[in-house]
């Protein structure tokens, strides 16, 4: 089993405030990322930057911007190695597709996304050290809008709320931060009750629900909830928890935890402490969830067999579906689905 969801890179703060600063320059390590392009892959060729998370294109494309009215529904699924850092987009209801586009603009160790109703993507960028942004794609756009680094401290995953703010989990400060829609400033920070915070998820009531994933100090791991507007645990998940890394709602209220250590799924009626069923059928280290409108679930396989893979289930299926994604993953985490099911 390789390393813990929860992954931090080494790097100076002088490297990363580069990262920030000069967007346009390239950087010359052959091992790591960089912001504006990252070392060509033998997987993948490299091509121009480009599109609502797009930065280059697949072999024979030239850049631009993804045809969403052709290409809908999307899956942004994040990279997140040094050498391999990346927004990878891909058509979501394809048999093993390969990928549309990819971005890299913006992003320097990217660790999960999130994406709005009208298609503006938020990435979390975490390279240790105390650091780390939100790298922000206003729709249609080849290069991040803005970036978010105040109450940022080595990001992990994010989600968007039925208003349209966006809710951070940050492991450097062990906070969880909310920006109002447009605001690169925190609004509020919730430290009560976490502890290694890993997956954000709302429901459509407002509850929060954040992930804790254990630490060396602290082997336990647990789904802290918390009602709208508050800054206590309501309530506390610990039956079937395990390894919590990513977590998602689907319109019913449902929560779906990926134990990444435990490679299980379970789930969890809306408002209940004990999963009521648990996927363990075809993934190996489930990091992230994400589900559509629809009920379709679609797991993040990090390191499956024979390789990293998305993996598809039908609406209240514990079997895997026929469709996952397998081309251009090297070292896959947050996902994002588009159109998205918000709260």
């Amino acid at each position: 089993m390789k390393a813990p969801a929860v992954r931090h890179f080494a790097l100076s703060a002088t490297l990363a405030a580069a990262v920030l600063c000069c967007c346009d320059k390239q950087r010359a390590m052959p091992t790591m990322a960089n912001a504006t392009s990252r070392v060509p892959s033998p997987q993948l060729s490299l091509g121009a930057n480009g599109r609502i998370f797009v930065a280059r294109t697949a072999p024979g494309r030239t850049s631009g911007r993804l045809n969403r009215k052709r290409a809908l529904p999307l899956l942004y699924v994040v990279q997140t190695d040094p050498g391999y850092s990346e927004v990878t987009v891909y058509s979501a209801h394809a048999r093993d597709p390969s990928p549309i586009e990819t971005i890299t603009k913006g992003l320097f160790a990217p660790i999960a996304d999130c994406i709005t109703g009208d298609g503006t993507l938020y990435v979390t960028n975490s390279p240790g050290n105390s650091l780390g942004w939100i790298s922000v794609y206003a729709p249609g756009e080849h290069n991040p809008s803005r970036m978010i680094t105040a109450g940022v401290n080595i990001p992990n995953y994010c989600a968007i709320d039925a208003q349209g703010n966006l809710w951070v989990t940050n492991d450097g400060s062990r906070t969880v931060t909310e920006y109002k829609a447009g605001s690169s400033r925190p609004h509020i920070a919730i430290t009560n009750g976490v502890t290694n915070p890993a997956g954000v998820a709302i429901d459509h009531s407002g509850n929060i629900y954040v992930a804790n994933y254990p630490t060396s100090s602290r082997s336990g791991s647990d789904i802290v909830v918390y009602a709208p507007g508050t800054k206590f645990p309501a309530r506390t998940i610990t039956d079937g928890v395990h390894s919590a890394a990513g977590i998602t709602i689907d319109s019913n209220g449902t929560l779906y935890v990926s134990n990444y250590l435990q490679s299980t799924v379970p789930k969890y009626l809306e408002g209940k402490r004990h999963p009521y069923q648990t996927i363990s059928q075809g993934i190996d280290a489930p990091i992230a969830v994400t589900v559509n409108k629809k009920g379709w679930l679609y797991v993040t396989d990090s390191a499956g067999s024979p390789g990293p893979a998305i993996i598809e289930f039908r609406p209240g299926s514990l079997i895997p579906s026929a469709r996952k994604i397998t081309k251009g993953l090297e070292n896959p985490d947050g996902s994002a689905y588009f159109p998205p099911l918000l709260p």
